[in-house]
């Protein structure tokens, strides 16, 4: 298990896996088997079996399945590319339901 902290010392993004290394040299860490992510603050979940993060590139990325939950919906994928904070990530060959709000025309 893995926890990150925001400024205030607050949880906002755990990860478990069974299965996780960390070379120094290459500054590169892998974990596998049932992955799970969880950013509190977007009240979000990944979930996947293979994952590697690459520090000197601040780059985490999967070449498998993975699905992500949010309260807009479900989506799935056939892996991600993300940067290191999660802010931003790219799901390849993305499927599923999700809800989109609709903007009221009078407002």
């Amino acid at each position: 298990n893995l926890y990150f902290f925001d400024s205030l010392m607050n949880v906002k993004t755990t990860l478990s896996a069974h299965y996780g290394i960390s070379w120094e040299k290459t500054k590169i860490m892998e974990v596998k088997n049932d992955i799970v992510i969880t950013d509190f603050e977007k009240d979000q979940t990944l979930n996947t079996e293979h994952l590697i993060w690459d520090q000197r590139q601040k780059k985490i990325y999967s070449d498998v399945f993975v699905k992500r939950t949010s309260p807009d919906g479900v989506l799935y994928g056939d892996g991600f590319d993300a940067d290191e904070s999660l802010n931003s990530y790219t799901l390849r060959n993305p499927r599923g339901i999700f809800t989109i709000q609709e903007e009221d025309p009078e407002k």
